[in-house]
């Protein structure tokens, strides 16, 4: 049997899964934001290997385009982001292959999308199929993606725009591994956490603002100054009236 032709019986694979109602490959998703309502705490289906918290960073997107990505197969071209494929076998469209990493989100719009019948986002080597309602994706384990699309009968295919946000985290903090995260001593800022699955997946929660309780003094202090304030009133009035009574 041929590359060519294993290539074909994947890229029909992927396609006819996607139309199946099976389970998604990932081992679990998250089904609760940390924020304060929740006292900070993930909430988690699924098969969880580990949770890591750490600082928040920044988000960058960028635009899917010849920079950065390659032709998918012989035919495709790109023009200022606008991608516009070929298609082969049965009405199946190519554009673009890209490496990315698990905790990229790539967002994918057609030009029209009534022209599709099934998209799939897929990582051929490494067997991985991605579906979306809304074209993002959530990639969950680093690989080489490609989107192919099943045109429908008559129909023309679209072209193509994609962008990809990658999310800057820190170095995890130390000793926060629960899924509730443990405030006592942290510091004000942006955090977020990392939800790695026993499949080799993760996903990072939405980044959150923690501000830190307002310090106003150490209270246990306050109760021995005025004790001793206090006694100091009291002796400088005792001493006041002894005195008082010798003259």
């Amino acid at each position: 049997m041929t590359l060519k032709r294993i290539s074909t019986i994947f890229v029909a694979l992927c396609l006819a899964l996607s139309a199946l109602a099976l389970p998604a490959l990932a081992a679990g998703s998250i089904t609760a934001q940390p924020s304060a309502e929740n006292d900070y705490t993930v909430g988690v289906e699924g098969d969880v290997s580990a949770i890591m918290w750490h600082t928040y960073s920044e988000e960058d997107t960028v635009a899917v385009n010849a920079d950065n990505a390659l032709p998918a197969e012989e035919g495709v071209s790109c023009a200022d982001g606008v991608w516009t494929p070929t298609v082969k076998g049965e009405n199946i469209a190519f554009y673009f292959k890209i490496a990315l990493d698990g905790d990229d989100v790539l967002t994918v719009a057609f030009s029209d999308n009534d022209s599709v019948k099934e998209a799939v986002v897929c990582d051929r080597h490494k067997g991985m199929r991605l579906t979306s309602e809304d074209g993002v994706y959530t990639i969950g384990v680093d690989g080489e993606y490609e989107i192919m699309v099943k045109v429908k009968d008559g129909a023309v295919a679209p072209t193509v725009t994609a962008t990809v946000k990658r999310i800057d985290v820190g170095e995890p903090l130390e000793g926060q591994t629960e899924a509730k995260l443990n405030t006592k001593g942290l510091k004000s800022g942006t955090y977020v956490a990392t939800v790695i699955y026993e499949d080799g997946s993760y996903e990072y929660t939405t980044p959150f603002v923690y501000n830190a309780p307002t310090n106003t003094g150490d209270s246990t202090l306050i109760v021995p100054v005025m004790i001793v304030a206090l006694s100091s009133l009291v002796f400088s009035a005792a001493f006041t009236r002894r005195k008082r009574a010798i003259d």
